[in-house]
């Protein structure tokens, strides 16, 4: 008997050595394709984010293919002419600005002459702004026209570098755009066939569990677009009311427009709208941004830490101080683009966590905490109950029932599925 144990534990052996290893290369794998797996949930993101109104046409009688097809093509519309909308008057904004900066800054020199005349024991303190032609500034400087004809060159040429990195990041970002879209409308084709892949990689007792975390995964998503855009909408009516409509912001709903795109981008999102806000009022009135920008950063203020926090609190139950550590992570490992996805991603990997490791390994679904905080500043867990009733005080279906069903995939709605139990 001896010869049959030690047989088996080496066969046990390198059964866990070769699973080990598989799972070292598929993780090396995964780091290695980071970027272009980044792309593909976002691309999964935008298919449900076309979905959403697509089953909602659906429910109306329209078919699956046309309903498809004029969300894609409506979405779409509206993210082309919000572009071709924002940016021109952004450009024409940002134009004006360089062509009133002389004007602007021989103003302000001659504010800053008169402050200085005025004010006696100042004029002995601050130097004069005296206006320097340009053969006396080259005499100051001790250029010749050759000489500034070459440093001009060098500008030039240290310029050239850094549009042709500009030009490219913007055909990059074109070329992504297309590539989601495009990986999009493929899973918005024949979107449970990929379910249909999964469950012919997993033992038939796991199918059935399988179907109820895709459906949690695709329900997190779903509430995460639902959050986010119920965040842009407020944030676009917000700035247009205040800044529009109270203070006469000029150009407001563009700027209202662009925050509320801007708050895709956590936490640095709110600070780019100041840009457009610094460019429409410094053409029409340059006193005007010192009252717009405080006003626009207490919206900011209101709406980052009081109204978004609360939706989502709501929609997904989303830890703040884990976001934010999360979206630090996710700047450092994917760049940009992990910025901007931080928040459907750590809402994912909660789901992903909470349904495979504590509900199936720790058998704590159903359970209700009760924790307040004690005189010295510590926690105290008042109880622990176990609660019944639907979502997620359902008791948790044991493996040896779950044997018990088919794999049998219904098809609700092109993203969500149900089992199908039998003997």
């Amino acid at each position: 008997m001896h010869p049959v144990t030690s047989a088996g534990s080496y066969h046990e052996f390198v059964k866990r050595l070769l699973t080990t290893a598989l799972v070292v290369v598929l993780l090396m794998g995964a780091w290695y394709l980071r970027s272009i797996l980044l792309l593909g949930f976002l691309a999964a993101i935008v298919a449900i984010a076309i979905h959403i109104p697509a089953h909602r046409l659906e429910r109306w009688g329209w078919p699956h293919g046309l309903a498809v097809t004029f969300s894609t093509l409506m979405l779409t519309l509206v993210a082309v002419l919000l572009n071709l909308w924002i940016l021109p008057n952004l450009i024409i904004g940002v134009a004006e600005l360089i062509a009133l900066l002389p004007s602007a800054l021989a103003q302000v020199a001659e504010m800053y002459e008169q402050w200085r005349q005025q004010s006696g024991p100042l004029r002995g303190i601050l130097p004069p702004l005296v206006d320097q032609s340009l053969g006396e500034a080259q005499a100051i400087l001790g250029l010749d026209q050759q000489q500034l004809q070459s440093f001009a060159i060098n500008v030039v040429n240290s310029t050239l570098p850094v549009l042709q990195g500009l030009g490219n990041i913007i055909i990059s970002f074109l070329a992504n755009s297309i590539l989601v879209i495009f990986i999009s409308i493929l899973l918005l084709v024949e979107p449970h066939s990929y379910a249909t892949i999964a469950l012919m990689l997993l033992p038939r007792q796991h199918h059935s569990r399988f179907v109820e975390i895709w459906n949690k995964v695709y329900a997190t998503l779903t509430n995460w677009i639902i959050a986010q855009s119920l965040s842009v909408t407020i944030t676009v009516v917000l700035v247009w009311l205040i800044l529009g409509v109270l203070f006469g912001m000029p150009n407001a709903l563009v700027v209202a427009f662009f925050a509320g795109v801007a708050t895709f981008v956590p936490n640095i999102g709110a600070f780019l709208p100041l840009i457009p806000i610094a460019v429409f009022t410094l053409v029409e009135n340059p006193t005007q941004f010192l009252v717009i920008a405080p006003i626009y950063l207490l919206i900011q203020l209101v709406e980052s830490n009081v109204l978004t926090p609360s939706i989502f609190r709501v929609e997904l139950d989303l830890p703040l101080a884990g976001l934010l550590f999360i979206q630090v992570i996710a700047v450092a490992l994917f760049g940009s683009l992990g910025l901007l996805l931080a928040a459907p991603l750590l809402a994912v990997l909660t789901t992903l966590i909470r349904e495979l490791y504590s509900y199936d390994q720790l058998g704590l679904q159903g359970l209700e905490w009760q924790i307040t905080s004690t005189a010295s500043g510590g926690i105290r867990l008042v109880n622990s109950d176990r609660v019944t009733g639907n979502g997620a005080g359902r008791s948790r279906q044991e493996p040896n029932e779950r044997q018990k069903t088919t794999a049998v995939v219904i098809c609700e709605t092109p993203f969500t599925t149900e089992r199908s139990d039998g003997d």
